[in-house]
């Protein structure tokens, strides 16, 4: 039998010694519930600061050459959100944006193509990086990204997909406009691997921080009731 649940909880930032990589102790409870089938999510979660942010236009149009259709979305991105928002004219050095480009060609022709479209999006394409030392513009490739559209309930569609690049494989969320074309995502990177010795019970304890730290909702599903330990992530 398949359940869905939800999952709740706080983390507890433990700080590591010196050298060592912090970690998190997490304590989650989970919540079983039976979803209406006719309900559809909320909008994906925005991130302000300290999740890589890209924002842009997704169009689609034939091909020039074939015919077919394609998709592309082109736009800014940036380390914050936040500086996103801010007008281009009023950045400061330590506000970067940069330009990023990525494309979807459909085996179909752009006539019999469904937009937005209906199944999992494979794109490529590319991003600038900003070199401080060179006070240059690198390119770099973004050839490993999909993502599926679903339905949300302000009228637009949620961004699930995931992908990979020279920094490491990552989530993708966001959100796609009800107008089909304003998009914005998210590139969650999975905490760096500790290659560090593990601390002592009481190294662990003395280094504890007192303040408990939200854990991001999380809607999963699976069989049986299984029994949900508390455990510890690295934390960067």
């Amino acid at each position: 039998v398949t359940s869905i649940f939800k999952v709740q909880g706080t983390g507890v930032v433990q700080k590591g010694a010196e050298g060592e990589t912090d970690t998190m102790k997490i304590e989650v409870t989970k919540s079983y519930y039976t979803p209406d089938p006719n309900e559809l999510p909320d909008p994906s979660e925005t991130h302000d600061v300290q999740v890589t942010c890209m924002r842009g236009q997704m169009v689609h149009k034939p091909h020039p050459a074939t015919g077919l259709g394609t998709i592309k979305i082109t736009g800014k991105w940036s380390s914050d959100r936040l500086n996103l928002l801010v007008d281009p004219s009023a950045l400061t050095p330590d506000q970067v944006v940069s330009d990023f480009e990525l494309e979807h060609t459909s085996s179909q022709e752009h006539s019999k193509m469904a937009y937005p479209p209906e199944k999992t999006l494979r794109l490529s394409g590319h991003f600038m990086f900003w070199v401080q030392a060179t006070q240059t513009h690198n390119k770099v490739g973004e050839n490993d990204l999909s993502f599926k559209l679903v339905k949300n309930s302000a009228g637009g569609w949620n961004v699930d997909g995931r992908g990979r690049n020279a920094y490491g494989n990552f989530f993708l969320t966001g959100t796609l406009d009800g107008n089909g074309r304003d998009i914005e995502l998210y590139k969650h990177f999975p905490p760096r691997n500790s290659q560090s010795k593990a601390r002592s019970p009481k190294a662990a304890a003395s280094s504890s921080s007192s303040s408990d730290l939200p854990v991001l909702l999380l809607l999963a599903a699976c069989s049986g009731h299984r029994p949900f330990p508390a455990v510890q992530v690295p934390y960067n």
